[in-house]
């Protein structure tokens, strides 16, 4: 919402990381253009969404609780509570992959809706994984894009795979899914939007370009 403060970019990066003085934090001049760069940046926050509610279930050590008093769900959580750690997860996705450890998964995981439908079956199917996904998807054209929380998958004929998401626009909903169809790696998602104010318009595509799976462990590591 363009509120990224001082104190937020501390949180964020650590303090001596962006802050010349502390108590309360002033910026480095580098910090602060950051913060102006990162303050206008108007579209993304889904990414963040996505993934800040990836981790809180994926983290045993980590409650909605811990956010706010009361919440046992992500869904309790209020705007104020959870903006921070919504912030690092949408600022950090794909921040300094190059400077990365070997050891730390690549932040793509797996492309194309055939490969996401593999990779997700494997993965839910071993509770002890050391990796969960959020998935990213886009229009042709590039106009238009959003990212979401997959939570399962359902076979639905020979050929036809279900992929159930929590989609940030439409929180507490359980019917948002991805019809993807195997044979021809091609992928249907009615009702997607931009953020939760925009008209709702089909997403659809095939090929390896427009859809891809996230490593919720690469964006741990930043």
């Amino acid at each position: 919402d363009g509120d990224t403060t001082a104190d937020d970019m501390a949180f964020i990066f650590g303090a001596a990381n962006v802050c010349k003085t502390q108590n309360p934090c002033v910026l480095t001049a580098a910090a602060e253009t950051m913060r102006q760069t990162m303050t206008t940046r108007v579209g993304g926050h889904c990414f963040g969404l996505a993934m800040s509610t990836l981790w809180i279930y994926d983290r045993a050590d980590v409650t909605p609780g811990d956010y706010q008093p009361g919440a046992s769900i992500t869904y309790d959580l209020s705007k104020s509570s959870s903006r921070r750690l919504n912030q690092l997860f949408y600022y950090t996705q794909g921040a300094y992959q190059t400077t990365l450890s070997t050891t730390v998964p690549a932040y793509t995981a797996a492309k194309g809706a055939a490969a996401i439908v593999d990779k997700l079956r494997a993965n839910f199917a071993n509770a002890s994984a050391t990796d969960r996904y959020e998935l990213s998807f886009a229009k042709p054209d590039g106009s238009a894009g959003h990212a979401v929380t997959p939570y399962a998958v359902k076979q639905v004929d020979a050929d036809t795979y279900w992929i159930y998401v929590y989609d940030n626009n439409y929180p507490n909903n359980f019917d948002r899914v991805f019809k993807v169809t195997y044979s021809t790696n091609s992928w249907i998602y009615e009702g997607g939007a931009t953020d939760p104010g925009a008209p709702p318009s089909t997403y659809t595509g095939s090929g390896t370009t427009q859809i891809s799976l996230k490593s919720l462990r690469n964006v741990e590591s930043f």
